[in-house]
């Protein structure tokens, strides 16, 4: 509600500075972005049942292309980091029934990406809703959390952390405000490939994009 009600007041402020603006845009200018959210654990299966659905925040900076024909698109570079709180009594109910009652602990999982982004946007003008697809590759460093048992390390889950290579595919909704920028909501599909395990992980946000002429 609280991430909600600041998008409104920010959109408040773009509306407000832009009517002393002009309405022109530049050919290529640059865009900076913020936005949070909520990321879904995916892969393995552990980090799915054994961590709670995190939170991410994030912020880039790139260019707008030129509007053509079929749309335009943009580059950029965006940096997000996601934490995941591990799920202590969702591994307890995982365990046999002469286990259930070992006592258990955690630790949170952390992950930071720096992505090389694409997003293509089927639309003529800047200044109309229009969804978006994303693709990206760069960089992902993953803190994975660890859930122990201590009185049998056998049913331990080990933790890591790492540094790899990341993909990235998603899609979203951009809400042009003003010459200045708008909202935009979206999805993401990450993938790290961490060796024999590979990570992956749905970040879901809604930010502000602000255009700098």
């Amino acid at each position: 509600m609280k991430h909600l009600l600041c998008l409104i007041l920010l959109s408040c402020l773009l509306s407000r500075v832009a009517a002393a603006q002009s309405d022109s845009l530049s050919k290529n200018p640059l865009e900076i972005s913020i936005s949070s959210g909520i990321s879904y654990p995916y892969l393995p299966g552990e980090f799915k049942n054994y961590w709670k659905n995190g939170t991410v925040v994030a912020a880039g900076i790139g260019y707008s292309l030129q509007p053509g024909s079929l749309g335009y698109s943009a580059l950029s570079l965006e940096v997000a980091y996601s934490t995941f709180q591990d799920d202590p009594t969702a591994f307890t109910n995982s365990l046999s029934p002469a286990n259930s009652s070992l006592a258990v602990e955690g630790t949170s999982t952390k992950i930071v990406t720096a992505l090389a982004t694409y997003r293509g946007t089927f639309a003529t003008s800047k200044t109309s809703i229009a969804p978006y697809f994303l693709m990206g590759v760069g960089y992902f460093n993953i803190s994975a959390g660890t859930i122990s048992v201590p009185s049998d390390p056998t049913l331990s889950v080990n933790g890591e952390s790492k540094s790899t290579i990341s993909w990235m595919v998603g899609a979203g909704l951009n809400v042009p405000v003003s010459s200045l920028g708008g909202l935009f909501v979206e999805a993401q599909s990450v993938l790290g490939a961490t060796g024999d395990t590979e990570r992956q992980y749905f970040p879901v946000k809604a930010g502000i994009r602000l255009t700098i002429e």
